[in-house]
């Protein structure tokens, strides 16, 4: 059900996007947009699917999460593929991390085709079965600062950066029985600063 939690994520979009002047979630579908929050904010809870009413649309039956990558835009009705995105191990994330950024519509490395696959792909070497790929997860400090010259210059606003970033992770957390209330979000360090 709706309540407060809905709108401290919103605020916590709308201070992300005054600060980088982009939108943090540009996707253009439901499921689109599901990928990304699980890019920036991790996993799910299953706990939260189980309740989630549209839950099936979206994702498998262990909740792993089900994307409807759009292939070819120009064929009628347009090429979907469906992709199973699985969390990577730490060292398949470290692969993934040295790998070249490649351009994609959603800012994020292209998926390894997984595990038990005879195919590799030019990502790291990393090999998924077919239909199965990896979320690319992003950090909100990368969001913050996408490039290596972005970061504030003096100590004092890369603190109240710091602190930006804690807020923002805190309200946009997955679980809305762990998000921050919107009294908890204004009494966070960042908003009493300066």
């Amino acid at each position: 059900p709706y309540d407060g939690c809905v709108d401290v994520w919103a605020a916590a979009c709308c201070l992300a996007e005054l600060y980088t002047g982009k939108v943090l979630f540009p996707g253009a579908t439901n499921n689109g947009m599901l990928k990304l929050f699980c890019e920036l904010c991790g996993a799910f809870p299953k706990r939260v699917l189980r309740r989630a009413a549209l839950c099936h649309e979206h994702f498998d039956a262990n909740y792993r999460f089900v994307w409807r990558d759009v292939v070819d835009a120009t064929t009628t009705p347009p090429k979907v593929v469906l992709r199973t995105l699985i969390y990577p191990s730490a060292s398949t994330a470290a692969e993934l991390a040295r790998a070249p950024p490649q351009p994609s519509s959603h800012n994020s490395t292209p998926l390894p085709s997984a595990a038990g696959s005879s195919s590799t792909t030019s990502t790291g070497g990393v090999t998924v079965a077919p239909g199965v790929g990896y979320f690319v997860p992003r950090s909100m400090k990368s969001v913050l600062c996408p490039t290596a010259g972005s970061e504030p210059a003096t100590e004092a606003d890369r603190a109240l950066l710091e602190k930006l970033r804690d807020l923002l992770v805190k309200c946009l957390c997955l679980d809305n029985t762990r998000r921050l209330t919107a009294t908890a979000a204004l009494a966070h360090p960042f908003c009493s600063a300066r």
